[in-house]
């Protein structure tokens, strides 16, 4: 099976297939997984495996949720739909402790994860024009109904495939 080798947002996916795409990549990331299920539409669903790298402890946790009103940081799945953005996020942003001063962003976790979160909130898709590193990350933005992706290196490539039952995939390998 194709996605056998990538993390992936998938549209129109159950929970049961996201565990099945996060099981094909476990050995990518063998510290943790995620997944969140659009409750709203049940049309977006987000799967992660995760390395843990900057933070180690649960807060950095993916996929990754802001609730914008109480500037909180969501990070168990079963509270996602509380959030009004929802990441998975593969690389790194270097400058991601100069961006949380400049931008005098108060976060909860260790994770550059939650930095782009924050900026993207300020700043829109323009918040790419800031990051200094190599990444690959989808947004779902449910205020705007909108999945905003970008990925700026050849080896965290993004591509955008239409799959099975009409179904739209974000792989990020």
């Amino acid at each position: 099976m194709w996605y056998q080798r990538h993390c992936k947002i998938r549209r129109n996916v159950s929970k049961e297939e996201i565990e099945k795409m996060n099981r094909a990549i476990k050995h990518r990331g063998p510290d943790d997984r995620g997944i969140y299920i659009d409750n709203h539409s049940g049309s977006i669903g987000l799967g992660h495996v995760r390395l843990s790298i900057l933070d180690l402890s649960e807060k950095g946790h993916q996929p990754m949720g802001y609730n914008v009103e109480n500037d909180r940081i969501i990070y168990k799945d079963e509270e996602l739909n509380n959030a009004d953005l929802i990441i998975v996020f593969n690389g790194e942003i270097y400058n991601y402790l100069e961006l949380k001063e400049k931008y005098n962003l108060k976060t909860e976790s260790g994770t550059d994860t939650e930095t782009i979160l924050k900026l993207y909130n300020i700043l829109g898709t323009e918040c790419v024009k800031e990051f200094n590193g190599m990444w690959a990350f989808a947004i779902y933005d449910r205020s705007k109904n909108i999945i905003f992706s970008q990925e700026i290196d050849w080896e965290l490539n993004l591509s955008i495939t239409t799959g099975m039952e009409k179904s739209l995939y974000f792989p990020l390998s």
